[in-house]
This record gives C-alpha cells, structure tokens and sequence, in this order.
C-alpha cells in the first residue's frame, strides 16, 4: 500500500468530519437526522430490537480490545494485528470520550430502546468497530496478495459497520449524522495507524520483540 493513500484518507476524512460536526451542532442535519429515525424506526419489533440490543454489546469497546488481546497472544498475529488493532481501540476510546466532550451535541431526545448516557457525537459504536477493521483490513491488504480474499474481508466488515450504524440509530441513541461522524473519525484513525505500519511497522514489530525479551531475561 503506498503512504499516500492513509495520507489522503486522514486528511479527507478530518474534513469531513469538522464539516459533519458543524451540520449537526447547527441543525443543518436535523432534517436528515428525522428523516432516517423515521424511516428507521417503521421496522420497530421485539425480535429485531433484541438483536439490535445484543450487537449493541458486541459493538462495545471492550469486545473489539478482547480480540486484539486473542490476536496478540496468538504467535502468528502478534506483532502486526494484535499490537496494532490493540492500541488502535485504545486511542479510539480517548479520542471517543475528547470529542464528545468538545463538540458536545446530545443524544437524541426520542423514543429510546436502551439506556445511554453521555453527548451522542460521535458515535463511539462506530468509532470503535471503523477503527479496529479499518486496521486489520489495511494490514491484511498490504500482508497478502489474493484479491479475492481481500473483497471478501472487506464487504464482511463494511456490512456489520452499517447494521452496527443503523442499529444505533433503530435504538435511539444516535441520529444518522453520530453514526456518519463516528465513520469517519474510525477512518482518520486507522489510517494514521496504517501510515505508521507502512513506515515504521517492521521497527515497532523489532522494538517490541526486543523488550519482551528483556523481560524473559
């Protein structure tokens, strides 16, 4: 994969996002964000809302931190995929909680089908899953040639991000433009990450072998 392209997709998606962030602390947005709901939440039922419920939980940090914490003990992923997906979620969770603090727009005040707290942009659902993927695909790409492989992996995370995204929305815990913001920041950070693999990703892998082996020592 050449710099360039996590270059582009950094700077891209930093202005989008400050463009997303403007339309929905102005209400620009709104009449999309109600549009959507509505559209949404005609599919409202019991069995949809618990599968809904249960993605929600997998969706969370923690489950994303989990399985970078299996791929870091497994030998064959440690030193690329687990280590890099591990941190990823890691500043995905702080830059979660600093730009909710600082953009500060609330949750929608709407018919809620589970219970959140906290300022609603961005969706730190999305943040996190767009982060830990975005990561793991960018390095399956630049690790492996078969393509086929590589559009298979792809469609499969993109398909689960936009149930997670719409799931949110179905909920009533974000409007359409949280979950567009949260994409988009999961973006600007799993290319800054796969900028740092591309350029220092051997170094890092050799720096960290290193200390472990101190320790063993």
């Amino acid at each position: 994969m050449n710099k360039k392209i996590p270059v582009i997709a950094a700077i891209v998606t930093i202005l989008c996002f400050v463009f997303v962030a403007i339309g929905e602390k102005s209400g620009a947005l709104q009449g999309l964000n109600d549009s959507f709901y509505q559209c949404v939440s005609t599919f409202i039922n019991p069995a949809l809302t618990a599968l809904f419920t249960v993605l929600s939980v997998i969706g969370e940090w923690y489950i994303y931190a989990l399985v970078a914490l299996v791929l870091i003990i497994i030998p064959k992923t440690r030193f690329h995929y687990g280590i890099f997906s591990f941190v990823g979620v890691g500043v995905a969770c702080v830059m979660d909680y600093i730009l909710k603090a600082i953009v500060a727009i609330p949750r929608p005040d709407i018919h809620r089908l589970i219970t959140e707290s906290g300022n609603g942009f961005p969706s730190g659902h999305a943040m996190y899953g767009t982060t830990f993927f975005c990561i793991l695909l960018g390095i399956y790409i630049c690790e492996t040639k078969k393509m086929s492989t590589k559009i298979i992996y792809s469609l499969l995370a993109t398909l689960f991000m936009l149930v997670m995204g719409i799931s949110r929305v179905y909920l009533g815990v974000h409007y359409l433009g949280d979950i567009i913001g949260g994409y988009l920041a999961g973006i600007t950070i799993s290319s800054v990450f796969l900028l740092l693999y591309i350029a220092y990703g051997d170094a890092i892998v050799a720096l960290y072998r290193k200390m472990v082996d101190k320790r063993k020592k």
